[in-house]
């Protein structure tokens, strides 16, 4: 059961998956985004394999559903998932083909857990960076990770104030807005051409967002806008920090491919158009950040500067 973020928040409803091409669906329509994605993947493959038959059957269905989850968005690395599942498959198969797709299962079960600790780990590393009384701009939304972050803060004795972005086209602010409010956290909704009031004015003390990819120099890929945010920040002298998986092998941020997705996206609002016929429009749906523009990147296991990589990179998940 997939929570369909694009009826948040007017509604709360939830996609049933059944097969991997609906978790593909899903992800390229945009119903599930930031590290919602990762898991719709991983749960798609949980899928496949509990559908498989044994043997080569299940190694031919798991490498098709891998392929396809693969491509679902190029800017998100799926790979390093996918490879590992294959990988966990193929031994399987040799070892215990009647067991496999349980075993295969079983992985991803872990994994899942796995990934459930890391995420912990990293909003108390991000915790830590900030103070009693930090005023705290966002874009995007984190899957619930800043909001996880802000709750250790609370419990920390640490009262902060938060600004989302409105991040169009999706208007994923308000994702994050919605779920800090109900948690009971002071935040604001703002346009995203007014973070600059935000910044100048000295309201806000530190910016935090998430980061798509990250790459071996500390340059981020994140949803369209960070970059100005970014900038801003170093301008006015405000902290800039992001949450960050592991880099892989890519080099710099300009290694990363950007998605651009159709211009509808831009003119039509859930059904509805929002711009006169005809209307051109441009979505690049990521952007890059250098790295000489954060100050620091929150990883799984420690903050790190730019400053600090590539050598910094050393951390096991």
């Amino acid at each position: 059961m997939l929570l369909d973020e694009s009826q948040l928040p007017e509604t709360v409803s939830y996609i049933r998956i059944e097969h991997y091409t609906e978790a593909v669906a899903a992800i390229r329509d945009m119903k599930t985004r930031a590290f919602g994605q990762l898991l719709t993947v991983l749960y798609g493959l949980a899928l496949t394999a509990r559908k498989a038959s044994s043997g080569d059957g299940l190694m031919a269905d798991i490498r098709e559903a891998s392929d396809a989850l693969k491509r679902s968005r190029p800017t998100f690395a799926f790979a390093r998932y996918t490879d590992l599942v294959i990988g966990w498959t193929q031994d399987a198969v040799q070892k215990e083909p009647d067991t496999a797709a349980d075993t295969v299962v079983g992985h991803i079960q872990a994994l899942l857990g796995t990934i459930k600790a890391m995420r912990l780990k990293r909003a108390q590393l991000a915790a830590s960076l900030f103070e009693d009384g930090d005023i705290i701009l966002t874009h995007c939304n984190t899957s619930g990770e800043l909001l996880l972050t802000a709750r250790i803060c609370r419990d920390q004795g640490k009262r902060l104030v938060f600004y989302a972005t409105e991040t169009r086209p999706y208007l994923q602010g308000r994702l994050t807005a919605w779920e800090m409010s109900q948690d009971g956290f002071d935040v604001t909704l703002i346009p995203d051409n007014r973070a600059v009031s935000i910044l100048s004015s000295g309201r806000c003390t530190k910016v935090i967002t998430g980061a798509d990819r990250v790459a071996l120099n500390g340059d981020i890929v994140n949803k369209t806008g960070t970059s100005q945010l970014a900038l801003l920040a170093r301008e006015f002298g405000v902290p800039f920090y992001a949450f960050v998986q592991e880099p892989g092998k890519t080099a710099t941020g300009e290694d990363v491919p950007i998605e651009f997705r159709a211009k509808e996206e831009v003119t039509i609002y859930k059904g509805n158009t929002v711009y006169p016929y005809g209307t051109e429009a441009f979505y690049p749906a990521f952007d890059m950040t250098p790295h000489g523009y954060i100050a620091k990147l929150v990883t799984f296991g420690k903050i790190l500067s730019p400053a600090d990589l590539p050598a910094g990179w050393n951390i096991q998940p």
